[in-house]
């Protein structure tokens, strides 16, 4: 299995984990871009998402004292612990980015490559063996991949859609976002909405 190959198995891990800050290539870019990937990236992203934990809490602690039904809470909680959960597994592998990309680096060193034109009985069977586990992790990551971005826009974008919805029917536009969420001002106004509502999607 070539270079190639191998790295075109790690592409979508690669790009998952570069959204999300951590660069594991060492392919280079704009030295502006890869700063700000590498310094400020993870970041900007946990403040995003902490800000909706935080309203989702503040929201949830409101409803208790309100005396909101249980149902209606208890939708709230899983995606709180969720959030606080991937975080701390993100953080992890931001803080430890130098090991990460050495276990990459060695993945690379010891994966076989083999040599098309003189192939022994023992080099196919190790190659084939490669190949195949290399299919289904590529299947892995594609079938996960298409999953979140289904859940990812059903999430995000079906709320607006409703309120379009509701707006041509109706007349009037309901302010309505992805999260639950419950800030020390008024989020659902017209000046705000959409800025809360990108923050929300970037969030997630």
């Amino acid at each position: 299995m070539s270079d190639k190959e191998f790295n075109e198995t790690l592409k979508l891990t690669r790009h998952a984990l570069l959204i999300s800050g951590i660069k594991i290539s060492n392919e280079a870019m704009n030295k502006a871009l890869e700063y700000f990937i590498n310094n400020c990236l993870f970041y900007c992203n946990f403040i995003a998402l902490y800000t909706v934990i935080f309203g989702e809490t503040y929201w949830v602690v409101a409803g208790i004292r309100n005396s909101l039904p249980f149902v209606e809470l208890s939708l709230i909680s899983p995606c709180i612990t969720i959030s606080v959960l991937s975080t701390v597994k993100t953080w992890f592998l931001y803080i430890n980015k130098g090991i990460l990309l050495n276990v990459v680096g060695r993945l690379i060193a010891i994966q076989p490559i083999v040599n098309n034109e003189v192939l022994e009985k023992t080099d196919v069977i190790k190659r084939k063996i490669v190949t195949d586990s290399m299919k289904l992790l590529k299947f892995v990551h594609v079938s996960l991949m298409t999953v979140y971005i289904f859940v990812f826009t059903t999430f995000c974008f079906s709320p607006a859609l409703l309120s379009t919805y509701n707006y041509f029917k109706t007349g009037e536009f309901a302010y309505v976002y992805p999260y639950q969420v419950k800030y020390f001002f008024e989020i659902y106004k017209p000046s705000l909405w959409f800025v809360v509502y990108v923050h929300q999607v970037w969030a997630s």
